[in-house]
């Protein structure tokens, strides 16, 4: 009956209006057809105002939000399917973190009939993860503080009472504890650089690039290795711009090299290649590391670029999350995919630069 098609109505009605994310419906002719509550909290009330305006038409857009109209748009030429993606957004001194889900609509026959956006703030769920994050890398960094310790703790015992007894080769003794304390020191410094990079990164010059001398400049210095990894550098072109910057791309190659050659057990495979190729209209650079190395499993993935954790015992945790700080940025992205027993692939993807003048 009509009477409970109202109520049924009014009861999807209060539940839509009590959802802690906000949601926006389209139709197929791009028509927005709902709005909830939240959503106009979060962009402005006057988007309840709108319903009924085209996708094209809408003023709902305030600072930073232009991603959110962009993914509408998006959406709606989608056949089937969605996407997920997270933006910032600025209202006075605050910035906040969103995450929007985008899923086209269809009927029963899989014939379009618009699209649906589901927005929500994570700001104090990332936020909350951070504060665990950095708590957890404090211990991990603390207790590779320890490790050198020891080492530099029991050479100078040893030289102490090796000295007290007047030991005849102490001379010898001297050299080779003095050895053992300086590279524990070096340990030390390198734990503490990449605490200090991660915690406050260098600010580097970004601008076009040509990525190939910086290729070529690592090519070199793991050419005279001889050992049981084979190293395959391919390069797409002589000349291959992109906007990154020459020191920050040396330190994430090198760091990505070697996990994968400390991931190889024995013979293995370590290639880099680099490429360029047009996405959306627009030229990227793709840099791939990959490795025939024992893999990440599916489990750890989630969490590799996270400061803190290391699938290495002897790993501080912090070399990933580096290079994802570094690469972003750029304004570019890095993911990781990975088998168990197969191997490791990094791609890193920057945007492509223009010969300088």
């Amino acid at each position: 009956s009509q009477r409970r098609l109202s109520e049924e109505k009014a009861r999807l009605d209060g539940i839509l209006q009590s959802v802690g994310a906000g949601i926006m419906a389209f139709g197929r002719d791009g028509t927005l057809k709902v709005v909830n509550q939240r959503a106009a909290v979060l962009i402005g009330e006057d988007l309840l105002r709108q319903v009924g305006r085209n996708l094209d038409d809408l003023s709902f857009v305030g600072p930073g939000w232009e991603e959110l109209t962009r993914g509408a748009r998006e959406v709606m030429t989608l056949e089937a399917g969605g996407f997920q993606r997270e933006f910032n957004v600025t209202a006075g001194e605050d910035t906040a973190t969103i995450r929007m889900n985008a899923s086209v609509l269809t009927d029963e026959s899989g014939e379009h009939q618009g699209a649906v956006i589901v927005f929500e703030d994570i700001t104090d769920s990332i936020r909350s993860q951070k504060i665990m994050a950095w708590g957890e890398m404090a211990r991990q960094v603390a207790h590779e503080i320890k490790n050198p310790l020891t080492p530099i703790r029991l050479s100078i015992q040893y030289l102490h009472r090796t000295y007290k007894d007047g030991a005849p080769d102490f001379g010898r003794i001297m050299d080779d504890e003095v050895n053992v304390i300086l590279r524990e020191i070096d340990r030390l410094r390198n734990i503490a650089r990449n605490f200090s990079m991660f915690a406050k990164p260098e600010i580097e010059e970004v601008r076009p690039i040509d990525i190939v001398p910086v290729i070529r400049e690592i090519q070199e210095l793991y050419r005279k290795e001889h050992g049981e990894i084979t190293y395959s550098f391919e390069l797409g072109g002589e000349e291959i711009r992109g906007l990154a910057s020459e020191e920050g791309l040396k330190k994430v190659l090198v760091n990505l090299i070697e996990n994968g050659r400390e991931a190889i057990e024995g013979r293995g495979r370590l290639e880099i290649t680099v490429g360029q190729e047009a996405v959306r209209g627009a030229e990227v650079v793709k840099i791939v590391v990959s490795d025939t190395g024992r893999g990440i499993p599916k489990s750890h993935i989630g969490r590799i670029f996270d400061p803190g954790f290391s699938t290495r015992s002897g790993g501080a945790g912090l070399g990933l999350a580096i290079c994802k700080r570094i690469v972003e940025g750029w304004g570019g992205e890095i993911e990781i995919s990975s088998r168990e027993g197969e191997g490791t692939r990094v791609e890193i993807r920057i945007q492509g630069g223009e010969a300088n003048p």
